[in-house]
């Protein structure tokens, strides 16, 4: 009953959020929990606690909304209006293997016409983050200038998620304040 209680929790929760709590978590806890979550959420988490703590991969958020590039604006408006999408503004391209393309801005689409195919419309010049390079290498990073939520890629380019600038920041200060030595007064 515990472990179905958590999972209901953790389902409400924002993914980084619930992320950060099931790596606190034992193995066993986490298992059992993983067991009364969909099943997508569960590989979800556990892909995203693969990843190193100190890495993009481990702070990305796996839920970030995907589409392919031959999709249309009014196939991404219709999902951009359903209830259990992931928050934010953020849409990313991919092809058919799930390689990144690029981005667009879901309120950008509303300047389109709805049979426009994705691909057409999408920033084809903002780089992703690899999902094991270290948070401290992406602090300074160009991208961050114009965009608050940027694409994460594995090795061979195929999207896995999104990282947010405030989740990097959350991130950052976190892993400065486990390094500081606990003082009692």
């Amino acid at each position: 009953v515990a472990a179905e209680r958590a999972a209901g929790i953790i389902e409400q929760m924002l993914f980084q959020d619930a992320a950060a709590i099931l790596r606190l978590a034992s193995s066993a806890c986490r298992a059992s929990i993983f067991e009364d979550l969909p099943s997508a959420l569960a590989k979800a988490f556990e892909n995203s606690l693969a990843f190193p703590v100190g890495t993009v991969g481990a702070h990305m958020n796996k839920l970030s909304p995907s589409m392919e590039e031959t999709r249309t604006v009014a196939d991404a408006l219709k999902f951009a209006r359903q209830k259990k999408r992931p928050k934010g503004d953020y849409l990313f391209i991919t092809d058919s293997g799930r390689i990144y393309l690029g981005l667009v801005r879901i309120s950008e689409l509303l300047r389109h016409d709805g049979k426009v195919v994705l691909g057409d419309v999408m920033e084809k010049g903002i780089s992703p983050f690899l999902a094991r390079a270290s948070l401290s290498s992406i602090e300074s990073a160009p991208q961050w200038d114009s965009h608050r939520v940027l694409p994460v890629v594995g090795r061979k380019g195929n999207f896995l998620g999104a990282l947010s600038r405030k989740d990097w920041a959350d991130a950052r200060n976190q892993a400065y304040a486990a390094a500081q030595p606990f003082e009692s007064h």
